[in-house]
This record gives C-alpha cells, sequence and structure tokens, in this order.
C-alpha cells in the first residue's frame, strides 16, 4: 500500500464548524485517518457551520454524486448593509435606512415568496465559482476583473421562522464606522430556505435587501441537509477522531438508488467495469432514512423491485456488500454501463 493510502473507503457527515473552510475539514480528516485521498461535497463557506459529505479513499469519486441533493439552510439575514463578500467577514460597501415594512411578517413572507422557485442569481464575488481556471475570491482579493455569469437555480421553499426588528449586537458590522449617535436598532428575518445545487444563500439574501429598498447580508448561515445526508447523521471533529471508521455512513442509504448484488462472474464483471445485460440483474427498491440515520443498514430491508428501468436511470452495484459501482441504463442496449468503478468497495458503515 502506498503512503498515504489507508486501505479505507467510506463516506462521513462532518459538522463543520464556522471558522474553518471546508479545506479545513479535509486536513483534518487527512490526519485522523492517515489517507491523502480525501474530498468533500458541497463547499460551506467558512462563516457557515453544519452538514458537510466527506469521503475518504476511493471513495472519493462519490463527491460529485452527494453534492447534487436538494439543501436545506438555517439563515439569519440583516437588513441595513451590503458587504464585499455579501456575509459579516466583508466589509461594508452599501449602507441604507431599512423601511419600516421590513419588520412585518406580512410582508416578508410575501417577499420570500418572490424568491421561491426557478430563476437567475449571481453568485457572490467571493466565492468558489471558476473562469478560465481561476476562483472568483482569488481574482478579487488581486482586484482581477472577473465576470460573473448569471446561473440557474431553484428555491423549493423559504419559510420565515422569525423577525427580530430590535436586533442588536451580534453583528459588528451594523455599527462599523458610526457615531454612537447613528448607531441604532436592526431589522433580521430567520428563513429556512430549501434550495438547488448552486444556490448561494448569501446571494439570495443580497438580492432580497435590494428588493425590499435597502441593503441586506448573511449574518449567520447553518446547513441542516444535503441530499439524504442530515445534520443528526454528522459528526464532529473531536468525535471522528474518537470513533474513526466507526462514523461511516450507509452510502446506499444517501444515494437513494435502486442496486443490485453481484457475485460470482457477475461481480468480477463489475470490478472490470464490463456492460451488463439488464436481464442479469435482479434491482431491489432503494435504502430508506430511518429516523434521519444513515449509518447502519439492516439485511432484512431487502426487497426486490419490479418497476421498469428508465433510460440513463442510475442503479448501486454491490459486491460482498460493499458499493463497488455505480452504473447507468442504455435503453438502445438494454444494458447497464459502467459509470463509476470504486477500486475499494465503499464501506456501508459501522456493522454493515
Amino acid at each position: 500500500m502506498k503512503r498515504g493510502q489507508s486501505g479505507l473507503s467510506l463516506v462521513l457527515g462532518i459538522d463543520k464548524p464556522s471558522g474553518m473552510t471546508s479545506h479545513d475539514i479535509v486536513n483534518k480528516v487527512r490526519s485522523v485517518f492517515n489517507e491523502k485521498r480525501v474530498g468533500h461535497a458541497g463547499t460551506l463557506d467558512p462563516a457557515a457551520s453544519g452538514v458537510l459529505p466527506v469521503c475518504v479513499g476511493s471513495a472519493t469519486k462519490l463527491c460529485s454524486y452527494l453534492g447534487e441533493g436538494r439543501k436545506l439552510y438555517e439563515a439569519r439575514i440583516v437588513f441595513g448593509t451590503e458587504t464585499t463578500t455579501d456575509d459579516a467577514e466583508g466589509e461594508v460597501i452599501e449602507r441604507g435606512k431599512v423601511p419600516a415594512r421590513v419588520s412585518d411578517a406580512s410582508y416578508a413572507r410575501q417577499m420570500l415568496l418572490r424568491f421561491t422557485g426557478r430563476q437567475m442569481q449571481t453568485p457572490p464575488r467571493y466565492s468558489a465559482v471558476k473562469q478560465h481556471g481561476v476562483k472568483s475570491y482569488e481574482a478579487a482579493r488581486k482586484n482581477m476583473p472577473f465576470e460573473q455569469k448569471e446561473r440557474e437555480i431553484t428555491v423549493y421553499s423559504a419559510e420565515l421562522e422569525m423577525i427580530q426588528s430590535d436586533y442588536r449586537g451580534e453583528d459588528p458590522l451594523h455599527d462599523r464606522g458610526r457615531s454612537s449617535k447613528e448607531c441604532g436598532r436592526q431589522v433580521v428575518w430567520d428563513v429556512d430556505f430549501s434550495v438547488s445545487k448552486g444556490t448561494y444563500i448569501r446571494s439570495l439574501a443580497r438580492d432580497i435587501g435590494r428588493a425590499c429598498g435597502t441593503y441586506a447580508h448573511i449574518g449567520g448561515l447553518k446547513r441542516l441537509r444535503v441530499g439524504s445526508l442530515w445534520l443528526s447523521d454528522c459528526v464532529g471533529l473531536q468525535t471522528l477522531a474518537d470513533v474513526k471508521e466507526r462514523a461511516a455512513l450507509d452510502p446506499l442509504v444517501l444515494l437513494g438508488l435502486r442496486y443490485a448484488f453481484a457475485e460470482g462472474k457477475l461481480s468480477r464483471a463489475v470490478e472490470n467495469g464490463a456492460a451488463i445485460e439488464a436481464e442479469r440483474l435482479q434491482l431491489m427498491k432503494p435504502k430508506q432514512l430511518e429516523g434521519g440515520v444513515a449509518g447502519i443498514s439492516c439485511v432484512p430491508d431487502v426487497r426486490p423491485s419490479d418497476d421498469a428501468v428508465s433510460e440513463n436511470e442510475r442503479i448501486a452495484l454491490l459486491v460482498d456488500n460493499r458499493l463497488r459501482a455505480i452504473y447507468s441504463y442504455n435503453a438502445l442496449k438494454d444494458a447497464f454501463e459502467a459509470l463509476t468503478v470504486f477500486q475499494i468497495g465503499v464501506s456501508r458503515g459501522f456493522g454493515i
């Protein structure tokens, strides 16, 4: 085994603390497992906390799949100031009076309704979006020209949880550069957003502020869910250091795909990434989450699925009860073709 390779292949859910980058988390996981091949799905801003899917070993090939699902956030929108980063980490670039209507819950819900559904969004100036190989935040730090292109996103829901019209003190931006006479109360919305991949909550806050006739930024952000991975499935860094691979989750549950077991000659075909005729596979129903726990899968839950296979449908293939490959259906050939084969089968979690 090469240096820096642990022989492990597993998926983790990390509860990222604020103040750390997603790459910081990757480095911590590398240290815990003595494994260079560690990746994450769905970058979280340094100031944000919450769910960060992390893959170890050959399971890093799963990162692109795990970041595809819906994301749920708990956001605090602070009105009155706009910043370079669209959150409390940046410098104030705009400041404005907050209209009285922003404190009205009925108005807030109507405004949030305007921001639900499919729409175009301009990412923050400070983001990981790349253009010609350069990340936006790198260009911003060097004052390089960088054209942020709009992208299509979907906001599935935006639920107002609370309005604080006399909020004060937690966000230092409010009083930065102001005299004591100018310092006053703030208006804050606490909102739960369910959004598609690629959506920036910071941009939503910025655009909502402008639509309200003032300015706004994100004062706090926590991610509660990525696809089927919930915060309750995640562990902190100290817990991870204590339990190590026992923190592994079942990728079959997280993927939510139909699956099949491969044995004998069929297993060798899967390991080699060979095409497999559809009639050779007995598909099983996707594993279901129970109480938000993705760590353990029960064998008695195995149930055949007789539903017709659709074009390009993805399935998971198991060898020795480990995730060995992801295949896609080709209707013209009536066969499944390999999309991703894992050098080491991905563990299905502690106790599997």
